[in-house]
């Protein structure tokens, strides 16, 4: 009888030892460190409903800073022209779930009628939006992007909530569509 309940025992201890150690391990600060995200997450994540934009022209989709589907916004830079590409290419890539994906341009001015007509021209869908970039860089520094994009601009991308999630700077279309496509196969809203 003594070894049965030594047994029994013993098969407990073994059960349950990974389960205990887990534990430990986790509430004790030890955590995984792989991240599966190519951007910089901003921590804390940032409610976009305190960006003050304004829309070049009237667009429902950014009304009280409530999207209607996941954006990538291309913080305006020296780079604009190379982060718009990018932005338009790997949206396109995601093929039927590029309808859950929009793109806006942020400015801190508003653009000549002629370079508006040009951008509506060579980026169809793309919402134009005024900001102030240089303050809103510094805030997305602060949250944990990474500090190029004060320099080089960069694409950020924001939750049908109005949530800015992810910073992206010097990524290939690769990393992003990667990304992107992870996203929304988990994401249940946009």
């Amino acid at each position: 009888m003594r070894r049965d309940k030594a047994i029994a025992l013993a098969l407990i201890v073994v059960a349950a030892a990974p389960l205990v150690v887990a534990t430990a391990l986790y509430f004790g600060g030890f955590r995984p460190g792989g991240a599966t995200n190519e951007g910089a997450l901003l921590n804390p994540i940032w409610d976009g409903s305190v960006v003050e934009w304004r829309i070049a022209e009237d667009d429902p989709r950014l009304s009280d800073a409530r999207l209607d589907r996941w954006y990538v916004i291309t913080l305006d830079s020296n780079n604009r022209a190379e982060d718009l590409y990018l932005s338009r290419q790997v949206v396109t890539a995601l093929g039927r779930e590029s309808e859950r994906m929009g793109r806006i341009l942020l400015t801190t001015a508003s653009l000549p009628a002629n370079e508006r007509a040009e951008l509506a021209l060579e980026h169809p869908g793309l919402v134009l939006a005024q900001a102030d970039v240089e303050q809103i860089k510094a805030e997305l520094i602060r949250r944990g992007a990474p500090e190029e994009i004060a320099r080089s601009g960069g694409l950020v991308l924001a939750d049908p909530l109005g949530n800015l999630v992810l910073v992206y700077n010097n990524k290939t279309g690769k990393q992003l569509l990667k990304d992107f496509k992870r996203l929304l196969k988990a994401s249940k809203i946009g």
